[in-house]
């Protein structure tokens, strides 16, 4: 930096002394030499006036400029909000500090500058180690300046976090002779980085951990080496809920089964929210497996309690995937690989909880290549549909068939619905093939018309990504126009569990409603508030749930149920359709109870469209004979 004035104070004192020398000399000295003649005496008084008196004027103008800079300097320390502070480095004495020291530390700065030590004191336990000055001498000496953070304790004991920027001060030789620095209140920056980072690693309604949170501890837990258990968790209907109900009240949901499940954790277990609807559990406490078990399936009561949230009440399920790290070589990845084996063999198997297997990763092989195979059914032609008899008991004649899926594999084999449609659904191939389905339908129907055969409706059932389709109405009025079919041929099936999110299907319904297809709800009776569903949704027909037929033989209860559904739904002016008959017994049953329309084993399985034609006249011969039988049964026991 370019210097303002030449001289420096120190040099223009020493200046000025040598004029006064020099003025003394020529006063008191020179006239003990005779040998000078007056020119030399002028000659000295001309130096003495041309010197001093321009230097003493710079003198006095740099004393004054300090004094400004000094001014300066004292009230930027004191207008500066943070702490400006200066340290001898020899003695560790503090020089001076600056006011606002009392703001943030919460003593003065007389206080600050008598104990030395307040200054250590100050600082958090945690944070002293690494904050002595001896550590920072080689930064020093390379004339570096040093930004510290750390923690202190204020004297009403509050935590804040501050900044400190040190930098250090050399003589004119070169010698470290003070540090100063600047100590600013850093505490809403760093409250807001923790918050950041608590967001990074942790789940803020649940408040488990969160994804990153798990990968970040498994990962710390498979380098220590020890064993533990990991287990996946997956929340059956929360990602029904979140898409049909509403975002609020699924995390309302997430966070009361957190609140449940927490008592239940010992320390040496951590939880950790993966998914919308999937938790992981560390449980570093080694068990047997029927320990295993035995907690785990506490966990699933705790989850299958009910679960009220505003006007809702909801019945959730868990299944859970098992593994253990032995310290074999398994990298976190690894582990939740094969947690999530076991999961997906629990759930294709419907069991709560399943042990990895290595066998596990081969099925789940199995299932890419399935998933492969199903992208191509369709325009192979795999896919085909079977159609099952609803018969009127009252008149023994058929009233419809329910068209089924079915597809034959290219190795041979026959898999059915439970062996694919839930992975359509997950890989959305649902979507073109319910399309194909609602076509082949149609198109069997107009077969079947064509050849005289009279079938008068075709039922289909729709998923719920299909119902959520913005021109579903217009490809099924598309193919009906195409076959020449009118619209009441048509009955479209939607489960109660569709049906339980009123406010998101209700449209899609009603559209279905209005181009004139018949709505059927399927399973009735297994999920809840069934009747307000029946009361809002524009419903033609109700499908009593196999479940209760296959207990009416033995449970009066069921009977008494399944007989109130019946007459409800007459009062209701609502068709019937009891599905699921297997025995005579129950068919005995269900038709002294009123019951109407039947499906199920007893009258037929789902058969091919070739096959189904020509067994029509049979299975109405064969139910008539029954009815009749039951028909004499009751007049002779009315007569007795």
């Amino acid at each position: 930096m370019k210097k303002k004035y030449l001289f420096t104070i120190n040099r223009m004192l020493i200046l000025i002394v040598g004029i006064l020398i020099l003025h003394l000399l020529y006063h008191y000295i020179l006239p003990l030499f005779s040998f000078y003649q007056n020119w030399i005496r002028l000659l000295f008084d001309g130096i003495f006036i041309s010197a001093f008196v321009p230097f003493y004027i710079l003198f006095v103008k740099r004393i004054r400029e300090r004094n400004e800079a000094q001014n300066q300097i004292e009230s930027m320390y004191g207008a500066v909000h943070s702490v400006v502070w200066l340290q001898e480095i020899k003695t560790k004495k503090m020089i001076r500090v600056s006011d606002y020291v009392y703001d943030l530390f919460g003593y003065t700065k007389e206080e600050m500058l008598q104990h030395s030590a307040l200054w250590e004191s100050i600082i958090h336990p945690n944070d002293k180690g690494r904050l002595t000055i001896d550590n920072c001498e080689q930064s020093f000496l390379a004339k570096d300046n040093i930004t510290r953070k750390y923690r202190i304790i204020r004297r009403d004991g509050e935590v804040r976090w501050v900044q400190d920027q040190i930098y250090p001060i050399f003589s004119e030789n070169g010698e470290l002779t003070n540090i100063g620095g600047v100590i600013t209140d850093i505490t809403k920056q760093e409250q807001a980085a923790e918050q950041a980072r608590y967001l990074y690693f942790n789940d803020p309604i649940s408040k488990f951990a969160n994804y990153e949170g798990l990968k970040d501890t498994l990962s710390h837990k498979v380098k220590v080496g020890q064993p533990f258990a990991f287990y996946i968790v997956k929340v059956n209907r929360l990602n029904f809920i979140r898409k049909h109900i509403g975002q609020p009240i699924a995390e309302e949901v997430v966070t009361v089964l957190a609140d449940r499940i927490r008592p239940i954790l010992s320390d040496k277990m951590s939880v950790a929210k993966i998914s919308d609807s999937r938790f992981a559990v560390i449980d570093g406490q080694l068990r047997t497996s029927k320990q295993m078990s035995k907690l785990l399936k506490r966990f699933i009561l705790l989850v299958e309690r009910p679960i009220h949230v505003e006007q809702y009440e909801f019945f959730l399920t868990a299944t859970i995937g098992i593994t253990h790290f032995y310290n074999e070589g398994e990298s976190h990845t690894d582990l939740q690989q094969n947690a999530q084996y076991a999961l997906e063999h629990a759930r294709e198997n419907h069991e709560p909880l399943a042990f990895y297997q290595h066998s596990m990763k081969t099925e789940q092989g199995k299932q890419v290549q399935i998933e492969s195979d199903l992208r191509k059914a369709i325009e192979n032609h795999e896919l085909l549909l079977h159609y099952q008899p609803k018969m009127n008991l009252r008149t023994g004649k058929l009233v419809g068939v329910e068209a089924l899926i079915r597809w034959a594999h290219p190795n041979g084999s026959m898999i059915y619905p439970p062996g694919f449609i839930q992975l359509a659904e997950s890989t959305g191939l649902i979507l073109p093939i319910g399309e194909w389905v609602i076509q082949e339908a149609c198109l069997q129907l107009r077969k079947w018309l064509d050849a005289g055969i009279n079938i008068p409706s075709v039922s289909i059932n729709l998923s719920v990504s299909q119902l959520f389709q913005q021109n579903l109405a217009e490809k099924i009025e598309l193919s009906l126009r195409l076959n020449n079919l009118p619209a009441e041929s048509l009955e479209i099936e939607i489960t109660e569990t569709m049906a339980m999110d009123k406010g998101n299907i209700i449209k899609s319904v009603t559209r279905l409603k209005e181009i004139g297809l018949k709505i059927s709800i399927d399973d009735f009776g297994t999920g809840f508030s069934s009747l307000h569903q029946i009361n809002n949704l524009p419903i033609d027909i109700v499908k009593v749930d196999r479940s209760f037929v296959s207990e009416i033989t033995f449970d009066d209860k069921a009977a008494t149920l399944i007989s109130s559904i019946i007459k409800m739904t007459q009062h209701l002016k609502l068709e019937t359709v009891v599905e699921g008959v297997e025995t005579e017994e129950q068919l005995r049953l269900l038709y002294s109870n009123g019951c109407e329309i039947i499906q199920g084993y007893l009258i037929s399985k789902p058969l091919p469209p070739e096959e189904l034609t020509s067994q029509i006249t049979i299975l109405q011969m064969r139910l008539r004979k029954m009815t009749n039988q039951y028909n004499r049964s009751l007049m002779l026991s009315e007569n007795s």
